[in-house]
């Protein structure tokens, strides 16, 4: 039994994180999206759909409003985040161009709605402002962004995996180009809090202007508009963080951090094409995952704490044999996004 079509949304995706530690960034967009595309090429799946993000364009200038990003604009990426996303993208269209791998793109405007990771601009001004802690902006907080709910995102990604044409690049913007300063006031007015909790402070390095998408091929090709407007979408993220304090407060607290140690740390064994799913233990004290094998083969470490420091390192066991093997792939999955890809690399035995 294999997948039909695979859609990648995992990714190291925070541009602070990024500037900060950039390793992280290149081993989970490049060489996964690698490891993953190879994958595909093994099991033959029937489209391949590569999440991407309309940072890859670069930024626009605020003085012209009337130019957006179209599919045609070249990649000119900004930070490391957006350097390992355009690499991404160029590695789907390689692989199409060489493999006929059956590849589409989609790049997406900043998304926002219900369980998305308090690093972001609106949860975190969100949760700050209910906690009455300061709100801090870079700059001036004149940098512009289109924002797009999720479903809408959800919505388009369907179309572009069912009717969209193969090897094609569709941008999906939501037509909501609004100031970071202006959404936080808008948190403010709505959860009765004083613009007084706002801090400027030191401007992000390369911190982009303006992104701005162009949709009318998505539009024109697959009938696709957003129909969540910015207005009824922050009202319901709004509602949905103070309806679910206990989810966001287990984030803040690093409680979550925990749950994740203990509970979710799988590895995938890859031994002459038959993969299996191994219960793993850790210990944080050597960092290291332990699993019992009848056989040494070909490993993948499946995890979902993005905010994890360092990677661990695997052991295998076969009886009282203790192996520690090199680690061929690793998937830190986004919380932002839902559910987990297993990675499999093409690798002869490692013992």
């Amino acid at each position: 039994e294999r997948p039909d079509i695979v859609v990648h949304f995992a990714a190291e995706s925070h541009v602070d994180r990024s500037i900060g530690d950039p390793d992280i960034f290149m081993q989970s967009n490049i060489i996964g999206t690698a490891v993953l595309l190879d994958a595909c090429r093994k099991y033959g799946i029937t489209r391949y759909h590569q999440v991407s993000t309309d940072e890859v364009y670069g930024d626009l200038p605020l003085e012209r409003p009337d130019l957006l990003f179209t599919e045609r604009n070249p990649i000119s990426a900004s930070s490391p985040y957006s350097a390992s996303k355009a690499a991404a993208d160029l590695l789907a269209q390689a692989y199409y161009r060489t493999y006929d791998l059956p590849v589409t793109i989609s790049r997406c405007s900043n998304n926002y709605g219900p369980y998305q990771f308090p690093e972001k601009l609106i949860p975190l001004m969100i949760v700050n402002c209910l906690q009455n802690e300061p709100l801090p902006i870079y700059g001036e907080g004149k940098n512009v962004r289109d924002w797009l709910y999720v479903k809408d995102h959800c919505r388009a990604i369907d179309l572009i995996i069912h009717r969209g044409r193969l090897g094609e690049v569709y941008n999906v913007g939501g037509h909501n180009e609004m100031k970071n300063i202006d959404i936080v006031k808008i948190i403010c007015q709505t959860l009765g809090k004083p613009e007084s909790l706002i801090r400027f402070v030191d401007d992000r390095k390369g911190h982009d202007m303006r992104y701005a998408i162009d949709p009318t091929k998505i539009h024109d090709e697959l009938g696709w508009f957003p129909e969540m407007n910015f207005t009824d979408g922050i009202n319901k993220v709004i509602q949905w963080y103070l309806d679910n304090r206990e989810w966001w407060e287990k984030i803040i607290s690093g409680e979550y951090q925990k749950y994740n140690v203990t509970r979710i740390y799988k590895v995938m064994r890859n031994h002459n094409g038959k993969v299996d799913i191994l219960d793993a233990t850790f210990d944080a004290k050597t960092n290291m995952l332990t699993f019992k094998t009848d056989k040494f083969s070909t490993y993948a470490l499946v995890y979902l704490d993005s905010a994890a420091s360092t990677t661990p390192s695997i052991a295998a066991k076969t009886g009282d044999n203790t192996k520690t093997l090199p680690l061929l792939a690793t998937l830190v999955g986004s919380l932002a996004v839902m559910g987990i890809i297993l990675l499999v690399r093409k690798k002869k035995k490692c013992c």
